[in-house]
């Protein structure tokens, strides 16, 4: 018997265990400011670039809800309630329950290059399953200060080498 093979299952989150995160998050904010002072289209151009620097690894939280408050000029304290309104509820639920069933004979871990809100959002809604997975199964880009993972070889051999 060979002690050292592990049985891992890796799991993304975004666009596959959750559909919508942003998107939400972009409707709320947008609703709360004086829609007149600019338009959805600039809207949504704006927050994808801050969004971006969250994904990047550039911004943590707190630094993405300031650039947010910034732009759309709403106090930051605002936009903490807003981000905790969104809730991952357009979920892949058939796959989730799965990948829990499984927990009983694997590992589960999470691989993924979620944004800073996308992770919090997360990690308020989906606890139970970031709660199957080992703290040395959960590989989030942002946590390493990484480039969004699938842009490149770097994360996934970083994730490789830490669970062989």
């Amino acid at each position: 018997m060979n002690d050292r093979k592990k049985k891992i299952i890796l799991w993304d989150l975004g666009n596959v265990l959750i559909q919508e995160v942003h998107s939400e998050f972009f409707n709320f904010v947008y609703g709360a400011i004086d829609s007149h002072s600019i338009s959805r289209d600039s809207f949504d151009v704006k927050m994808s670039q801050i969004i971006n620097e969250s994904f990047y690894g550039r911004l943590d939280f707190a630094g993405t809800l300031a650039a947010i408050a910034d732009f759309c000029g709403l106090p930051a304290e605002s936009l903490t309630r807003i981000v905790e309104k969104v809730r991952a509820n357009n979920y892949n639920r058939e796959l989730l329950e799965r990948i829990i069933s499984m927990s009983n004979d694997f590992e589960i871990g999470i691989i993924s290059d979620l944004s800073q809100v996308g992770y919090y959002v997360v990690n308020n809604n989906l606890s139970s399953l970031l709660s199957l997975c080992k703290p040395e199964n959960v590989f989030i880009s942002i946590f390493y200060h990484l480039t969004k993972i699938k842009e490149g070889k770097e994360f996934f051999t970083l994730v490789l080498d830490k669970i062989s």
